[in-house]
């Protein structure tokens, strides 16, 4: 239970007539990375397998692993890193805008 994201920012749901829930299973492979993003709404993680590490704006590092939940950064550049030999697994939960991305990649 928590009221703060990863980076300890409190927790701020998106105003909108057109909420949207989305669900997904997300599976790095080993060595891969999910490259540098962000999200600006509440995302949520359940770890089912392997170890992420996630890289913040900043260089601070956190580590997640099987069986922990992941409140995840919102306006914050982070990279997921899976470092390990295994596949990560996770299920996303993102409360967002229904036809608005989730994810916004960094610009070059």
């Amino acid at each position: 239970k928590t009221g703060v994201t990863a980076d300890g920012k409190k927790i701020a749901y998106p105003v909108t007539t057109n909420p949207e829930v989305t669900a997904m299973l997300v599976e790095i492979a080993p060595k891969a990375e999910t490259g540098w993003h962000k999200h600006d709404v509440p995302v949520y993680a359940y770890m089912l397998a392997g170890e992420l590490e996630v890289a913040l704006e900043g260089g601070k590092h956190a580590t997640y692993k099987a069986g922990d939940a992941i409140i995840e950064l919102v306006g914050t550049l982070h990279n997921g890193i899976n470092k390990g030999n295994e596949s990560v697994r996770l299920v996303v939960f993102y409360t967002g805008v229904k036809d608005q991305s989730h994810v916004i990649r960094k610009q070059e």
